[in-house]
């Protein structure tokens, strides 16, 4: 039986302080940002509604017959390797759910759904 190592912690280490905010006051970062805002929110909907219901990702992985791994990188949303909506609708139904899509104009005042 292994004995087990307690960690010590950090001797003088005090947090920074951190407001996410100021990175948006850059300009780049600020576009950049926004180009990925869709796979950041796609990425919150997945984890958060499977958690919601409870599933580990084996599990997912069973009821959609794929391995945990491939279960894993759909919700990370890599974006160089983006699920198809095949797969989405697919997860969708392993965690008892659906898919809505929603457009909405960004040229319309206060975003009105087309």
């Amino acid at each position: 039986m292994k004995a087990k190592i307690k960690e010590k912690e950090p001797q003088g280490f005090e947090p920074v302080p951190f407001d996410p905010q100021e990175f948006f006051q850059d300009a780049d970062f600020a576009e950049a940002y926004a180009a990925r805002k869709p796979i950041f929110e796609l990425r919150h909907q997945l984890l958060a509604a499977r958690k919601k219901q409870g599933l580990s990702q084996e599990r997912i992985a069973e009821i959609m017959g794929t391995k945990k791994g491939n279960i894993s990188r759909l919700e990370r949303l890599d974006e160089n390797s983006l699920p198809n909506l095949k797969t989405l609708i697919r997860y969708a139904h392993a965690i008892g759910g659906h898919i809505e899509f929603q457009f909405v104009d960004d040229q319309a005042v206060g975003s009105e759904n087309i």
